[in-house]
């Protein structure tokens, strides 16, 4: 049961003022220590609707069985706040300028359960094959999105897939204009709350090339741009950035070897290449190797 991924998308659908759902996600929302313990038809009173729109909701919107299933991962998710918050009250008679090992070791393992509930396989897959496909990467990273572009960097070109490195207004508005159909765009971002980046997305988006975004489990300016959205956890909803310098960048940092390993898998023969270049002992993945290499030599010599 992915609990986060679950409460992410009533916090999706409450922001979302085309939505269907908006106004019951907001009454869930606000409400949830309430609607755990009520029936359905109170919580459709509620929400101004009826107990039908409610199992809709949870069916269709939020691929649950029905609305008991959606009182118990409520459950679940306050209990886990709950221990959350007694841990944050613990530390507050901690110095402000020092946070103890154990601390940081709890936000970080925090922020990549989380993360690994948000991350969607569907999108992963989507993120694998535009990879393969591509003829060109481009990596957007403006101001905190920088953290972690010497691991993409790195990780990419040692399989033979060296992107364009975005950090310049300038030259993101110059690609924006000669990008077509064969590019893939990676944008890294916390908010997406830049408007000339935004403004370039949407030109890029209309020139063919696709782009995937990777941000916090909120809603940004960048999303309605992507194809492809690939999340991962900011903590704190009032405050998401407040444990950036350890659970944050943690985060996103999994959330990009998840892409790491699902391109690699999407694609055997750049798993091999990464294979041999690091001289990874994986005894099947070797025999493997040796049949195919000896499957190929037989058909060279004839």
């Amino acid at each position: 049961m992915e609990i986060q991924k679950i409460i992410s998308k009533i916090k999706l659908f409450s922001q979302d003022t085309n939505s269907n759902y908006a106004l019951t996600s907001r009454v869930i929302l606000e409400n949830m220590e309430t609607v755990v313990s009520l029936s359905i038809s109170k919580v459709a009173q509620m929400a101004y609707t009826s107990s039908t729109s409610i199992t809709r909701f949870c069916q269709q919107g939020l691929e649950l069985d029905g609305f008991g299933e959606l009182q118990t991962i409520i459950k679940l998710y306050l209990k886990n706040q709950e221990s959350r918050i007694i841990h944050e009250e613990a530390t507050r008679n901690e110095s402000m300028n020092y946070k103890s090992d154990e601390w940081i070791f709890n936000e970080a393992v925090w922020a990549l359960e989380e993360t690994r509930e948000l991350i969607n396989d569907i999108e992963l897959e989507k993120l694998a094959n535009e990879v393969k496909n591509a003829k060109v990467i481009a990596i957007i990273a403006f101001n905190n999105g920088i953290d972690i572009l010497p691991e993409i960097v790195n990780k990419l070109s040692m399989v033979g897939l060296p992107p364009v490195v975005i950090q310049h207004r300038e030259v993101l508005e110059h690609v924006s204009d000669i990008c077509d159909e064969s590019w893939l765009f990676i944008t890294i971002t916390y908010f997406g709350e830049r408007k000339f980046v935004a403004e370039s997305l949407a030109k890029i988006k209309q020139n063919g090339s696709k782009i995937a975004l990777i941000s916090i489990n909120h809603q940004n300016d960048y999303v309605k741009h992507s194809d492809i959205w690939i999340q991962f956890s900011g903590i704190n909803d009032s405050d998401p950035l407040q444990m950036t310098r350890y659970s944050t960048l943690s985060a996103l940092l999994y959330t990009f070897q998840i892409c790491f390993i699902k391109i690699l898998r999407n694609d055997p023969e750049r798993f091999r290449k990464i294979y041999r270049k690091c001289k990874i002992d994986v005894p099947e993945l070797e025999k493997e190797i040796e049949t195919q290499d000896e499957l190929e030599n037989q058909s060279t010599k004839k």
